[in-house]
């Protein structure tokens, strides 16, 4: 007979403990009173006459029989039961499995509501406030390129431009950076003016770069205004 019990303990796992009755106990059982019964004929096969001695051998005979029949028996009742936990142990692996790749999807759906509710508060709420606060440090870095350091006026917008940073990194904006060689990249740059150049190895290079750019969880608000060099025919180095 067997008896399969199952126990979940935690959400989103299969586990169970598993209790398979073999018989084993009880024909071992059986066995060790056979034994027991043997060895008490045998002692006293020593101590009776031949007319009982061959009764005696007779039943210890059977009984010999019996515990070979028994051991069979519990040998394949074992390996019944091993395939039938096998079994069990395989269909057990397969419905964890299952629940595994369950939980998995469960996990990117609420991940992907997550991140899609996010950036729905950030276009509809903040993303206008951001916009107004980056067309004023587009104001303020404008005068700061036009004008002398170190005077007060500089040193007064050199701050507003720094608390006007600040304010948009706690609405998780963050400026774009250029890449090291100033090679133009059109993935986080608009060229909106060009300049010529004499020279090939500086064509599509960024001279300048006129507007910072902005990003919000990595996804670009307004690419970075550059002007570039083109190439128009000179030395070719």
């Amino acid at each position: 007979m067997t008896n399969l019990e199952t126990n979940p303990q935690t959400t989103g796992h299969l586990e169970g403990s598993i209790q398979i009755d073999t018989g084993k106990t009880e024909i071992l059982s059986n066995l060790n009173q056979l034994e027991s019964q043997l060895q008490n004929l045998s002692s006293e096969l020593s101590t009776t006459s031949s007319q009982h001695s061959e009764l005696v051998k007779r039943l210890s005979d059977e009984l010999t029989n019996n515990i070979r029949d028994l051991k069979k028996e519990t040998l394949n009742k074992l390996r019944e039961q091993e395939s039938i936990l096998t079994t069990i142990r395989k269909t057990l692996a397969k419905l964890d499995s299952r629940q595994g790749k369950q939980a998995k999807r469960e996990e990117e759906i609420l991940r992907t509501t997550k991140e899609l509710q996010d950036q729905f508060v950030f276009e509809e709420r903040v993303l206008p406030g951001v916009q107004e606060i980056i067309k004023v440090r587009d104001d303020v870095v404008g005068q700061l390129t036009d004008m002398e350091q170190n005077n007060q006026r500089h040193i007064f917008l050199q701050a507003l431009d720094t608390a006007l940073l600040k304010t948009l990194k706690k609405f998780g904006v963050e400026e774009v950076n250029s890449s090291d060689d100033g090679k133009f990249d059109p993935e986080i740059q608009e060229v909106t003016t060009k300049e010529t150049t004499l020279e090939a190895r500086q064509d599509k290079k960024v001279v300048e770069i006129l507007k910072p750019g902005y990003t919000w969880k990595e996804k670009l608000i307004r690419p970075q205004k550059v002007k570039i060099a083109e190439f128009k025919g000179g030395k070719n180095e």
